[in-house]
């Protein structure tokens, strides 16, 4: 199964995220407020999906995407899916 991880910037609003994919069958692996937050985890996971709000605590989701793209060019990690 694939990690998800969602990235939002107010706790409560990820917390329901996550309570929704919960009761839906998905399993929720991290719960972040920032984009260096959803790198870090990132490059610790052969796959998954990012749930991410438009603006983090330290960057946008256009810089997130940006970043992670070099990061997986770099490194070859096969499937990270983003929802922005």
């Amino acid at each position: 199964m694939k990690d998800i991880i969602i990235a939002y910037p107010v706790k409560e609003t990820a917390m329901q995220l996550r309570s929704l994919l919960e009761k839906e069958g998905f399993h929720v692996s991290h719960v972040c407020a920032r984009g260096s937050s959803v790198l870090g985890i990132a490059q610790n996971l052969n796959e998954g999906i990012i749930v991410c709000a438009s603006i983090l605590s330290d960057m946008g989701a256009g810089v997130l995407s940006d970043l992670m793209l070099l990061l997986f060019q770099k490194t070859a990690f096969p499937n990270i899916w983003a929802i922005w």
